[in-house]
């Protein structure tokens, strides 16, 4: 909605089939036909208004025609780190405090490469294809993040994962899948020359 407002964007049938088919995987894996409730704690706000920030970043990057995937990278974890560093000043409840330089120089030698390899690389993938996607599409690839969210829930928390699950991630990722695949199909030269032979014939 909001690259539709800011810069145009058409949505077009093939994107709302490919929203309701996310909203169906979404109500699926929520349990949603047991009931809505609002029962929204700090994180699932704080999950709400990180979704809410990311869709006007994405629309930013993609109407920004001066800047590229690197710049936004570097802009990404330079604010990103001032931000930590505001976060731990703040008083924390319980008896939790901020661990001190010393602990953060131990843990340096492990840090440094996960965050070189495993943390880096997928930043500069997302803002690089947020320069070249639709705020729309993007998003909705984004929502791969819930299959992978119960798949690792369940592994490692011990969340249920039965048919329900199952079902629920097949329609999530067929909404990220469709509107891609609509779009290749569409674009192959023979479902061009089909078209080009229906429209002589007519």
């Amino acid at each position: 909605m909001l690259a539709r407002v800011t810069i145009g964007e058409t949505i077009s049938a093939t994107r709302w089939g490919t929203i309701g088919l996310g909203l169906v995987g979404l109500m699926i894996v929520l349990e949603l036909d047991a009931g809505f409730y609002w029962t929204f704690n700090v994180g699932d706000v704080m999950g709400l208004a990180a979704g809410i920030v990311w869709a006007l970043a994405a629309v930013r990057m993609r109407s920004d025609d001066k800047n590229n995937g690197l710049d936004f990278t570097l802009s990404y974890f330079a604010w990103g780190s001032f931000a930590a560093l505001l976060l731990t000043s703040l008083p924390q409840a319980g008896t939790y405090s901020a661990p001190d330089w010393q602990t953060v120089v131990n843990v340096l030698p492990w840090l440094v490469p996960v965050v070189g390899f495993l943390v880096v690389p997928p930043a500069f993938a997302v803002m690089w294809g947020a320069t070249l996607l639709s705020p729309g599409l993007l998003g909705i690839l984004f929502m791969t993040e819930i299959s992978a969210g119960v798949v690792t829930a369940a592994i490692w928390a011990g969340e249920p994962f039965g048919l329900r699950e199952i079902t629920g991630i097949g329609v999530i990722s067929l909404a990220g899948l469709w509107e891609p695949v609509i779009g290749l199909v569409k674009a192959s030269p023979r479902t061009k020359n089909l078209t080009a032979g229906c429209d002589r014939r007519s």
